[in-house]
């Protein structure tokens, strides 16, 4: 349980940068969700 509160740190990080890439089109959004999910896949 104590590896839950990272990937909710970094799912959280991750989907604030994809807002901020969406309306500026500057950082792409797919790199964030693969890494979210490879790091939830591993748990």
């Amino acid at each position: 349980m104590r590896l839950f509160l990272p990937i909710l740190i970094v799912f959280l990080f991750s989907l604030i940068i994809g807002i901020n890439s969406m309306s500026l089109e500057y950082i792409p959004f797919n790199p964030y969700v693969s890494i979210f999910f490879i790091l939830f896949q591993s748990v």
